[in-house]
């Protein structure tokens, strides 16, 4: 039945608990003698015990194969070996004209016609055959078609009955020498093997009235009127013949015209109905061509479902991505695209077309091939001239999931990474939850020892402020933060110098996983820095007191560099530009000066140090007395900088004494 339209299985189910009461409830007259239901209408065939025993055991038998249990499928192939058991010994009986106890052997009939509880021939017969239906109904599909056969008989001698029954001719229900099968019997027979028909509605005469094409119309349209003008033609003929109001020449001749009128008007009827259909048919193709030139020329696969959740429509691109050629989809369930796990997703938001779940949100399809490919649906409900159907947009999703899972990966990765790296590194999720920590950050910020992973980072850190939650808040919207350096006073007072890089980590493109942190403890580092800054400080306020600059020349281009103390000295303003020439322009000529330019060439040659007093005339022409020390830096036995201090010494010179030096 995993193929029949739920009105189709609504139909089978409603015969099955149909037959199944109906038998039940005949077997209940017998028990308490209720003459009404054993048999309709007075002086006609009742309905034997084991004849309601059967259709009961039908019914039922069709009603187990709804579980789609292995357990009650084996169950209903049970009840079916036993209705062919009630049809068979039945018939056996009469064969061999015998009795085996088996029509009386739940309730005694002492009202009967002909052998007590013994149910007709034909009714045995139709046992045997709705038996074997059930038996082979579910094999393959040659099995199948043998099956939607034996009901087709089934059918046909339940109808020869209840026509009989209605045109009271009762040797044409009771087949001559077979004794009659009871009305409602008929009637059950009919009803049942129609409607078990619909479990294979595209087997046999059944997919005849069963199908969606122009001819499958026409045989609905016309079946129904042909029967029912036939049985009262048929009627008013037998009644004629019977009143003698004609001869049965003219009688027949009557009936042949009549039966050919009517049939002209049926015709008539049904073709103007058949040439509405097509018109409508023209227009729908024409608006079809349109929607489907549309539909082709959307890059995504997309499905045009019936309210039924039946495939009606596919794009050229749904054909290229799933492999299936448009008339192998046409007709079908949209679940033949689903793989079986992927049917019923409790995270997906789903449209219920009659048990037929057309999941939204991202899933993954089934190819032809039986390759599963991931997808997102988008799910559109429309109508059009009052008929209601979805649009099933469908976006191949593949390399977006790739991407996702090289990033988790890569996350993966990351965490690895972090975990081993010898700097000091923390990935936090979004709600500032620890995913990984180095074992630098563990003994930089002193937390050996303790368990961190997926507590709060402000759990950790109990102490940060305000102004580090903003920037971590602003990093979780994308921003990046850095910072060379900033103190940080920890819990217990202690003061901590760090600097960190702060940004966020992806879990795929646009979507912020969380934060990566990186700090470097560089406390030792500032309080060496700020002890040098405190050291040189001391030193340049010495070198102002004791009047003490230096001065360096570095050869190669002749660049003269001196400390701000040497241009106080030399009494030279801040933005002047000295060269290894203007520096010894203002060196006094004379026996000094001389001295200097020796010693200058024996340090450039030799590297011996001078320590000379040479007094210079200013910028501002002030003659001063300074004391010039020198030194040189030899690289492959070459100068390649000469540098030392000067001293001024003008005061002491004039005062006839000789001050004292530190270096």
């Amino acid at each position: 039945m995993e193929n029949s339209k739920p009105v189709y299985k609504t139909a089978v189910y409603l015969t099955s608990y149909f037959v199944s009461i109906l038998g039940i409830a005949i077997m209940t007259a017998w028990f308490l003698d209720i003459r009404l239901l054993e048999s309709v209408f007075p002086n006609y065939n009742s309905m034997k015990f084991n004849t309601a025993l059967g259709f009961a055991i039908l019914g039922i038998s069709i009603i187990l194969q709804r579980k789609e249990n292995s357990i009650w499928l084996v169950v209903s192939k049970i009840f079916a070996g036993i209705v062919i058991s009630i049809g068979a010994g039945s018939l056996y009986q009469d064969v061999f004209q015998l009795n085996i106890g088996i029509d009386q052997f739940f309730v005694k009939e002492n009202h009967a016609v002909g052998i007590p509880g013994r149910m007709s021939p034909l009714t045995a017969i139709c046992f045997c055959l709705t038996g074997g239906f059930l038996l082979l109904h579910t094999g393959n599909r040659y099995a199948k078609r043998i099956s939607q056969i034996l009901l087709h008989i089934v059918t046909i001698i339940s109808f020869v009955a209840i026509v009989g029954y209605i045109l009271n001719v009762p040797n044409f229900y009771k087949l001559s020498v077979l004794s009659a099968m009871a009305v409602h019997t008929a009637l059950s027979f009919f009803i049942f093997s129609i409607g078990a028909s619909l479990i294979h509605p595209e087997k046999g005469i059944t997919g005849l009235f069963t199908g969606s094409e122009i001819g499958n119309i026409m045989a609905r349209k016309l079946f129904a009127q042909v029967i029912l003008s036939m049985l009262i033609l048929t009627y008013f003929r037998i009644e004629t013949e019977r009143q003698k109001w004609v001869s049965v020449e003219f009688g027949i001749a009557l009936f042949a015209i009549s039966f050919l009128l009517v049939m002209l008007f049926l015709i008539w009827k049904t073709s103007g109905y058949l040439n509405r259909i097509d018109a409508k048919k023209s227009q729908a193709e024409s608006s079809l061509s349109q929607v489907t030139a549309f539909l082709n020329s959307t890059p995504e696969p997309i499905i045009i479902l019936d309210s039924n959740g039946y495939i009606q429509l596919i794009n050229d691109k749904a054909e290229l991505v799933f492999g299936y050629k448009k008339e192998d989809l046409t007709g079908k369930t949209f679940v033949v695209l689903l793989p079986h796990q992927s049917t019923d997703h409790s995270q997906f938001s789903n449209l219920n077309y009659n048990h037929i779940h057309i999941p939204k949100g991202e899933l993954f399809m089934k190819k032809m091939s039986g390759e599963l490919l991931p997808v997102d649906v988008s799910v559109s409900p429309f109508k059009v001239s009052g008929e209601e159907y979805t649009s099933v947009a469908i976006k191949d999703i593949s390399e977006r999931k790739k991407a996702e899972m090289e990033l988790k990966e890569s996350n993966l990765r990351n965490q690895i990474f972090v975990k081993q790296s010898p700097n000091a590194l923390a990935m936090v999720d979004k709600e500032m939850r620890y995913v990984a920590a180095s074992e630098k950050w563990y003994k930089d910020y002193k937390l050996e020892g303790k368990e961190i992973i997926g507590k709060s980072h402000y759990d950790i850190f109990p102490e940060i402020g305000e102004d580090w939650k903003k920037i971590h808040n602003d990093c979780l919207q994308g921003d990046i933060n850095t910072c060379d350096e900033a103190s940080f006073e920890r819990e217990d007072g202690s003061l901590q110098w760090i600097s960190w890089d702060v940004r966020p980590w992806y879990i795929s493109e646009g979507n912020i996983g969380g934060l990566l942190m990186y700090t470097a403890e560089i406390t030792s580092i500032k309080e060496k820095d700020i002890e040098r800054k405190k050291i040189e400080y001391i030193l340049e306020r010495s070198n102002q007191i004791a009047k003490i600059a230096t001065w360096e020349i570095t050869l190669k281009n002749d660049q003269v560099s001196w400390s701000n103390m040497a241009k106080d000295i030399f009494e030279l303003p801040e933005s002047y530009n000295l060269n290894k020439h203007s520096f010894l322009e203002f060196f006094k000529k004379g026996e000094s000066y001389d001295n200097l330019i020796s010693e200058i060439e024996i340090l450039t040659t030799t590297g011996k140090p001078y320590d000379l007093e040479i007094e210079i005339t200013t910028a501002k022409q002030n003659q001063k007395w300074i004391r010039i020390i020198g030194e040189a830096e030899f690289k492959n036995k070459k100068c390649v900088r000469r540098f030392g201090v000067f001293q001024d010494i003008t005061r002491s010179k004039k005062s006839g004494k000789r001050a004292q030096y530190t270096q």
